[in-house]
């Protein structure tokens, strides 16, 4: 299947989840909220993206398996979204369905996603110094911050925002630097 027909399949399914969320007061937000449950238990079990996208295994065999990780985790109308989703061959799509939600749920919301790398743990104050600074920067009325520590960086911070990547990292500099001095 080409990329297109598969970007296609997800747009469609994630806008029906939203659709599904907008029934419900409330329910947008409790979907986001699982949808990132749903994304953690695929990124710390590789393999049951596999085996909900696999033809061989049985489709009731599929849906008891989701019904016993998900079960108790999930509002029963994203279990019975993601049992719709076996039903219908497109398990396989299940993370890409789920991040693609999570991007219109952002939209609809007008937030924005500010994923920042620093070399140690920022405080209070410097996160929320951050996020104003995120919301002049952008057109967002909410920053969604999500924080990743890489003692490699030495100090400072890298932000993504989308396409855009801030690299304010001491690591960073330095090698700047070097380049210049090497270009001269």
């Amino acid at each position: 299947m080409s990329s297109k027909v598969n970007e296609q399949i997800v747009q469609r399914y994630a806008e029906a989840l939203k659709d599904l969320g907008l029934s419900q007061p409330g329910l947008l937000d409790k979907l986001g909220e699982e949808t990132e449950v749903v994304l953690k238990v695929l990124d710390d079990n590789p393999n049951l993206e596999k085996l909900l996208g696999t033809p061989l295994i049985d489709m009731a065999a599929k849906k008891k398996f989701l019904v016993t990780i998900f079960g108790g985790r999930t509002h029963p109308y994203l279990l019975s979204f993601m049992q719709l989703l076996i039903d219908r061959r497109r398990g396989g799509y299940l993370r890409s369905i789920c991040r693609k939600y999570q991007i219109l749920l952002r939209e609809l919301q007008k937030t924005t996603l500010a994923e920042v790398i620093t070399a140690f743990p920022l405080t209070p104050e410097q996160v929320e110094a951050l996020k104003q600074r995120i919301l002049s920067r952008t057109r967002a009325q909410r920053v969604e911050l999500r924080t990743q520590l890489n003692p490699d960086l030495l100090g400072g911070m890298i932000i993504k925002l989308g396409d855009e990547i801030i690299d304010a990292s001491l690591r960073g500099q330095l090698r700047k630097l070097g380049l210049q001095l090497t270009a001269s």
